[in-house]
């Protein structure tokens, strides 16, 4: 998936909402058959040496610039106990200080429905050590409403999301991190393999007692199938425990043939703890 899909899918998470019904093994079932399309792609460069020369050396220049800046704001940041302890955008200090320290969590779980498909929770255990990188894990449960089999008037779906986070940026107004995952579908799915989950968690703590998350995955299957949800979230801090609510984007689709099979979005609600 480019990355024009991508962004386009993100914005359609922010400002679509309807009437959209459908269950998620149905969206699924009808992604599966759908044949690969060969796609060919184009490519154009100069055959100017000295124009490639200086392009490489921009390049270059480039990342070494943005490696020197990652390092510089990641292994120098420390925390404070949590956002907003001393009433004020205070959690992130690119500073080395004793009384700080290198390591931050958050631990949430929500309620969530997404209309035509269901009520569900979801948890999630997420941070960062030394503070580069860290653990990020999210397993959702849901009941899936509009799917009757062996005359059961609803089916349970699981995805469990095991994996970590890579710090790219750092900051009290903006603090964003890149997620790799194992993704595995449980219970009554009928997406029977597992798959890889990539994508970016953004967060910001503008002013007390504000919060603000916007956290957008993409799971790739066997057969090219995808998954692609995205939760858009606003929360209020109380000490170190911060009630949230948002809205939550999913569809279904078939990356090969540029199909999508169903969407659907919904409210969540719930509660973090930040330690």
């Amino acid at each position: 998936m480019n990355s024009r899909k991508l962004i386009a899918l993100a914005f359609l998470s922010l400002f679509t909402a309807g009437l959209f019904a459908g269950g998620f093994n149905d969206a699924v079932d009808e992604a599966k058959p759908r044949k690969k399309q060969k796609t060919t792609s184009s490519s154009s460069g100069s055959n100017d040496p000295c124009v490639d020369a200086c392009a490489e050396v921009c390049v270059r220049t480039a990342a070494e610039i943005l490696a020197a800046g990652w390092l510089l704001n990641n292994l120098t940041c420390s925390y404070t106990r949590f956002p907003y302890e001393q009433l004020r955008p205070n959690y992130v200090y690119n500073v080395q200080n004793g009384s700080l320290k290198k390591a931050r969590f958050s631990a949430s779980t929500a309620f969530v429905y997404l209309k035509g498909l269901g009520i569900g929770n979801e948890t999630i255990f997420e941070g960062l050590l030394f503070p580069v990188v860290g653990p990020y894990v999210e397993n959702i449960i849901f009941s899936d409403k509009n799917e009757k089999e062996d005359g059961q008037d609803s089916t349970e779906l699981g995805n469990i999301r095991i994996g970590g986070q890579l710090s790219l940026l750092q900051n009290d107004y903006l603090s964003c991190t890149a997620i790799l995952q194992w993704s595995h579908w449980y219970l009554d799915s009928t997406i029977d393999t597992n798959g890889i989950t990539i994508g970016l968690d953004l967060r910001s703590y503008p002013v007390y007692p504000i919060a603000v998350m916007w956290r957008i995955n993409m799971t790739t299957f066997n057969n090219d199938l995808y998954v692609v949800d995205s939760n858009l979230e606003g929360g209020i801090f109380s000490r170190r425990y911060e009630v949230f609510a948002g809205w939550k984007y999913m569809s279904v689709g078939n990356e090969s043939t540029n199909y999508r099979s169903d969407y659907w979005n919904g409210l969540y609600s719930g509660i973090r703890i930040h330690f």
